[in-house]
């Protein structure tokens, strides 16, 4: 693994970081993603290793990019210092800015409202708030858009004082689409995208019987979860208009919650309930670590984003979307494993279940 250190005020190459000894890399398909670098206090391209330089990790399978933004230093008892830096991928660069555009000056209600497909409105909001800001001081330097293919089911999302990145991962929930900002290092851009995953359930089977993960984990739960979405709209008292959205609960224990919308129109209240009771599904969670090499390769047969389809033994069978990737290189070797089906949209269906405690999620 190659790590190369970038200035972040022209995106020239200053070095690489020769010697490391671990390193991690969290990539996720709705959010940002995280690194770690332990390194020896002399090694050499350690020094180049300064809070908010950018890293670049690459290997045959991809390039991980990502801002330093923390870092320790510590002395062991043999008088070995060691500096540990971390920080986020490019797209916590989001998180970076508030959504204003249109909002201060008042004209429009005091929000930003916007109706078109999911892909579409995640390119709005990127450009007006980070790449065409009306106040040019807010321009996120090198960021552009890359090609906007219109995925996604048409949505309504009003956008008033949330961070970018929190706008960007509810269009995201709600629609099933991944985003991701890479660098392009030739042409020294930034570059926002959505991502869509593809179902790849009929070819990629992952189980511990097959040979293809040394190690897997299962979390179901639902301790917070609610099918049943209380709304309520403009008006007071009497006069105030409520919706009810529920999902299928006649195999579920009813669980209600009320959402107070006195903000948006009679109209947006049904997806509101949507929104909320997506938000509030129950999870399950199946994390494997996975052998690299085998029959099926990410990158090649599978991506982030994609469905296939996993076998814990005994416990569940399920077709989930590959939701995060996380990456460990230390003395020990590599170790790759994926985060599957971390939100409840990203388990397209149960195949089997063993327990009743999966009565719940058997629906999906």
């Amino acid at each position: 693994m190659r790590v190369i250190v970038i200035e972040p005020n022209n995106l020239n190459i200053i070095g690489d970081l020769d010697q490391y000894s671990y390193l991690l890399w969290e990539t996720h398909y709705q959010s940002p993603g995280k690194f770690q670098i332990s390194c020896a206090k002399g090694a050499r391209g350690s020094d180049l290793l300064q809070v908010g330089n950018i890293v670049m990790a690459i290997d045959e399978l991809r390039a991980r990019v990502g801002i330093i933004g923390y870092e320790d230093l510590t002395l062991d008892e043999e008088g070995n210092e060691r500096w540990n830096k971390q920080g986020y991928d490019l797209n916590g660069l989001l998180a970076y800015r508030v959504a204003i555009n249109k909002i201060l000056d008042g004209a429009t209600g005091g929000y930003d409202e916007q109706t078109n497909n999911a892909e579409s409105l995640m390119h709005y909001y990127v450009n007006v708030e980070a790449i065409n800001p009306t106040d040019i001081g807010r321009k996120i330097p090198f960021l552009t858009l890359g090609s906007n293919l219109n995925r996604g089911d048409t949505l309504t999302y009003r956008a008033r004082l949330q961070t970018l990145e929190e706008i960007i991962r509810e269009i995201s929930l709600v629609s099933g689409l991944g985003y991701q900002i890479r660098l392009d290092l030739e042409n020294k851009l930034f570059i926002f995208e959505a991502l869509q995953g593809e179902d790849k359930s009929s070819v990629v089977k992952l189980s511990p019987n097959l040979g293809n993960v040394k190690s897997i984990e299962y979390m179901y739960d639902e301790m917070t979860s609610r099918n049943v979405a209380i709304v309520g709209g403009e008006g007071e008292g009497a006069s105030r208009y409520f919706v009810v959205q529920e999902e299928d609960a006649s195999s579920s224990i009813r669980r209600e919650v009320f959402v107070s919308a006195n903000d948006l129109p009679d109209n947006q209240l049904i997806q509101k309930g949507k929104e909320t009771l997506e938000e509030m599904a129950e999870k399950m969670t199946l994390s494997c670590e996975f052998i690299p090499h085998g029959p099926f390769e990410i990158g090649t047969d599978f991506n982030l984003g994609d469905f296939i389809q996993v076998s814990y033994p005994n416990v569940a069978e399920a077709i989930v979307r590959v939701a995060g990737i996380v990456e460990e290189w230390s003395r020990e070797g590599k170790r790759m494993s994926l985060v599957l089906g971390k939100e409840s949209q990203d388990i397209k269906m149960l195949l089997r279940y063993y327990k009743k405690l999966f009565y719940a999620t058997s629906r999906r």
